[in-house]
């Protein structure tokens, strides 16, 4: 995955997949205008033993919609309140949504930079494939502190379940 992000703004430009699982290949292109709020969706498919399969559309574009990527960087920006829910707009395949995530408690983690203070979201996604969240049931961890690192997720998917924890930060200048 590569996406280009205005960190200043807060938007996202582009965003660039290239799949490669055992059933197909894919590559697939998302350009964003945020000044006409007009987004370029492009996919092409390859499956074993059938033709390529491509695809173009162009979509309107909410203000500063976020890609399927960017939109954890943009989850760092928010005040994360303990019990509100916050909303923003996020683009995946071609198509706009709004992620829902509800700020549910924080708690103590062991993370690579020792025992800290973390929030724990609850975001109600709309991936496709096999990475489709069932409702409810995904979690993030991040610190709690102006660098809100994230530090562990978990999430059960339509193919089981997925987790990740934080090994090892380089956490860089602020």
């Amino acid at each position: 995955i590569e996406s280009f992000w205005d960190h200043e703004g807060l938007f996202s430009y582009r965003f660039h997949m290239v799949l490669d699982e055992t059933k197909q290949k894919r590559d697939v292109v998302e350009l964003y205008d945020q000044e006409t709020k007009k987004a370029f969706y492009w996919n092409r498919r390859n499956q074993p033993g059938k033709p390529p399969v491509e695809s173009k559309e162009y979509f309107d574009l909410a203000p500063f919609a976020q890609d399927s990527f960017t939109a954890a960087y943009y989850l760092r920006t928010l005040p994360l309140e303990v019990g509100r829910t916050y909303v923003y707009p996020v683009v995946s395949e071609g198509k706009g949504w709004d992620c829902v995530v509800h700020v549910l408690r924080k708690e103590m983690a062991d993370t690579p930079m020792g025992k800290r203070r973390t929030i724990v979201v609850n975001p109600q996604t709309r991936y496709n494939g096999v990475m489709k969240q069932e409702k409810g049931a995904g979690f993030i961890w991040l610190t709690d502190d102006d660098r809100r690192f994230i530090v562990r997720l978990e999430a059960k998917v339509k193919i089981g379940s997925v987790a990740a924890e934080l090994k090892e930060l380089d956490p860089g200048s602020p």
